[in-house]
């Protein structure tokens, strides 16, 4: 799990991901939609900071790192908060917990924010508050936060299916060179689906992610670059036309490969090497004027 901890102190980190691929069900008569996907933590995050006090309360604040510039909400509307008062309720725990959240990783970016910062949450108190249950059970809990919280209970790559809470890990991956263009406006994830039932009608399903773990487990840059997959992107698109402009912006850079994260708007392009995606990411920075472009690799370790 990681992290540097003091007797009532811990600090963590909480990192972004991205959906190597991602396939859509029909809609659920719990609202939600079955899901098929394929997710890699990336060597980027969010840190949160967790102490005990003596307080008894849950006291939660953020601070905005360099190039972050959204709100984040505060009380029982951020996940933080409520990962950790449905733990404490749950352990009929009574101690105190101040949290401290600095933000690098945008949200309404399909990069699973606000689901890893939950899931620091949950495994931040559970060591400070002495919890130790198995791991099922903060499966449930995180199930219960959020669809992406469980994935982000573990530290490697995952496939993900259900709604995001049956955790399959699979062999880690290696460093893949990612550059990420975050577009100057968010999607909501509820727009996304709601366009994406629309035009599921006459739209084959394409083969599963077999492929695509096959390539990863052999380490195979291009045959990965070729089974991306985000049943997501054209709704989207859609909706936002800066992820065509990102399209067009990486079709003249060497990407092996580009694609939407998750529900979007957040896109990355796959490259052949480091150095690759350095040399992309200035081409990007000058191109897509208004566009936040980020250097970063997958984190292949578990």
């Amino acid at each position: 799990m990681g992290g540097n901890q003091r007797s009532n102190m811990l600090v963590l980190p909480a990192r972004a991901k991205v959906n190597l691929y991602l396939e859509v069900g029909e809609r659920r008569n719990d609202g939600y939609h079955d899901i098929d996907t394929v997710m890699a933590p990336l060597m980027w995050s969010d840190t949160l900071t967790l102490a005990l006090n003596s307080t008894g309360e849950i006291r939660f604040s953020w601070h905005a790192a360099d190039g972050f510039d959204q709100a984040v909400p505060v009380g029982d509307d951020n996940l933080v908060v409520r990962a950790v008062q449905h733990l404490r309720r749950e352990a009929g725990e009574e101690r105190g917990l101040d949290l401290r959240l600095i933000k690098r990783v945008p949200v309404q970016a399909g990069l699973g924010g606000a689901s890893s910062n939950a899931a620091a949450a949950l495994r931040g108190a559970a060591r400070l508050w002495g919890i130790d249950w198995p791991s099922r059970r903060f499966r449930e809990i995180a199930a219960n936060i959020g669809s992406d919280v469980p994935f982000f209970l573990q530290d490697g790559p995952a496939r993900c299916r259900g709604r995001g809470e049956i955790v399959e890990t699979i062999p880690a991956v290696g460093s893949l060179p990612l550059v990420l263009v975050q577009p100057p406006r968010g999607l909501a994830t509820a727009d996304v689906y709601r366009r994406t039932d629309e035009l599921a009608k006459g739209h084959p399903a394409p083969h599963g992610p077999e492929p695509l773990l096959r390539s990863l487990a052999e380490s195979r840059l291009i045959q990965i670059a070729s089974h991306l997959f985000n049943r997501l992107e054209s709704a989207a698109t859609s909706i936002l036309e800066e992820i065509y402009v990102a399209r067009r912006a990486f079709s003249g850079t060497s990407a092996l490969a580009f694609q939407m994260s998750g529900s979007g708007s957040c896109c990355f392009g796959l490259f052949g090497s480091r150095r690759a995606a350095v040399v992309a990411a200035a081409r990007l920075a000058q191109r897509l004027g208004g566009f936040r472009v980020i250097t970063c690799l997958t984190s292949g370790s578990v």
